[in-house]
């Protein structure tokens, strides 16, 4: 799903914890009536409350991670990236965020209106391009240092295998690059009290982690691919935050980090 307050944690708590922080969206400057995807035409969508603390210690950056040249020049003076953006549905921003549940939302997502995903909404576009593209152009900055990218630790159901693969790639891609180090987040299910409908998802995922140990074996040899996301223990979108910090501090850092050791991270101090 877009991630938008993924990446609003991680700037919260970095401008918390002292760091310099510059917060590249479509959007640009935060506007609470205003969210819109960064894959999608801009739109009035629900948004959390922003404390004006933080942002104004934020410098904000409107740009599109493909373009470049909407922000090479922000990335001059920069030694780290975090990349948040990400998508679990192949659908119009503006239909995910008008689904009262994670039912309807999915029914939405997979009864489209006209063939093929909305313009601009493909797991390959938003998953994996973005990231490269930006590691693209981090890359040609000596002072980058660090590459931190949220990915995914297993495929979801009904959800399409391309999620996952499209995450991996972005992987694959970004392990390569000799110019910065670079850490892969792999947390399972995100929720947060912002986003209501997550709340009993990730409810219900922690349920059916406490029955895994007598269900699992069954799971896991009719449905293998969808055992993991049903027992991957969701997280919530501050420990992912806060690991996200900790990768960066921990220069040592790299590869990927499952659940347990997001958890580990964020819990470090």
């Amino acid at each position: 799903m877009p991630q938008p307050l993924l990446g609003s944690s991680i700037c919260e708590a970095a401008v918390k914890q002292g760091f310099q922080v510059l917060s590249l969206s479509r959007r640009g400057s935060p506007n609470p009536s205003n969210h819109p995807h960064p894959g999608s035409p801009t739109g009035p969508v629900t948004a959390a409350p922003l404390d004006k603390n933080w942002t104004q210690a934020v410098e904000w950056i409107q740009g599109d991670a493909l373009h470049p040249e909407t922000y090479a020049s922000a990335l001059r003076d920069c030694d780290a990236v975090v990349h948040t953006v990400g998508t679990l549905l192949e659908a119009d921003y503006k239909t995910l965020v008008k689904a009262n549940s994670i039912c309807q939302l999915i029914t939405k997502s997979t009864t489209p209106t006209k063939p093929g995903p909305s313009p601009g909404i493909s797991y390959e576009t938003i998953n994996r391009d973005t990231a490269l593209a930006v590691a693209a152009e981090a890359a040609k900055h000596p002072k980058m240092k660090s590459f931190v990218y949220i990915s995914a630790s297993d495929v979801f159901p009904f959800i399409s295998s391309r999620y996952i693969s499209t995450k991996r790639e972005a992987e694959a891609g970004l392990l390569q690059r000799p110019e910065f180090r670079t850490v892969i987040l792999r947390p399972g299910f995100m929720y947060s009290e912002s986003q209501p409908f997550t709340v009993p998802v990730a409810r219900a995922l922690s349920a059916l982690g406490c029955a895994r140990n007598m269900a699992l074996g069954w799971v896991s040899r009719t449905h293998p691919i969808t055992a993991s996301g049903l027992t991957t223990p969701p997280l919530p979108i501050g420990t992912v935050a806060q690991a996200a910090l900790q990768a960066l501090r921990r220069k040592n850092l790299t590869g990927v980090v499952n659940p347990d050791g997001i958890v580990e991270l964020a819990q470090q101090k």
